[in-house]
């Protein structure tokens, strides 16, 4: 089991190596730049509770192993989109579904979200593996963005899921928020 807690600067030493895969990279807006523990503060700075953002940290045991974000959330159109990056030794589904199915109700429960989406690259076989055991709570698949991404010298396809507050299915006992 996992948990979850608000990503603080004092994890920078494990977030920023996170922060410098070229996915997100790209997700975060810096392309190939490489992002310093200074960069990765600012944004976790912006990353706090009544923001368009909020990043956990993803703790199993004792250690962080990855970080998850609900980002460009709009209160208007109470719409979210679901982030996360994994330490590559604790890649997985379960843990990634476990971080996935808090944060969702987190969002569907806390902040009163509508709709929350994901969008997956294409040769992200891991995520799109999630994605697809998520299906039972509620997640669809709703298309692919074909050739929507450069990275790494080529097109990339873009998959876009999203649950509906409608939709949702609450995972076995996911932990009150």
């Amino acid at each position: 089991m996992i948990r979850l807690v608000i990503a603080q600067p004092c994890d920078l030493d494990v977030l920023t190596p996170l922060a410098n895969t070229p996915a997100a990279r790209d997700a975060l807006g810096f392309g190939l730049e490489e992002l310093r523990p200074d960069d990765v503060a600012v944004i976790l700075s912006r990353a706090v509770a009544g923001t368009t953002t909020r990043t956990w940290s993803i703790i199993a045991g004792e250690r962080i192993v990855g970080c998850i974000s609900l980002s460009n959330m709009n209160p208007i159109q109470r719409c979210g989109e679901i982030t996360n990056r994994l330490v590559e030794e604790a890649a997985g589904w379960m843990i990634g579904l476990q971080a996935v199915e808090q944060v969702a109700a987190i969002g569907f429960r806390e902040l009163n979200l509508w709709r929350i989406e994901c969008t997956i690259h294409g040769d992200n076989r891991a995520s799109l593996l999630l994605c697809d055991r998520l299906a039972r709570r509620g997640l669809r698949k709703e298309g692919i963005r074909r050739k929507a991404v450069w990275r790494e010298g080529q097109w990339h396809d873009s998959h876009l899921y999203a649950i509906l507050r409608e939709d949702y299915k609450e995972g076995h006992e996911l932990p009150a928020s």
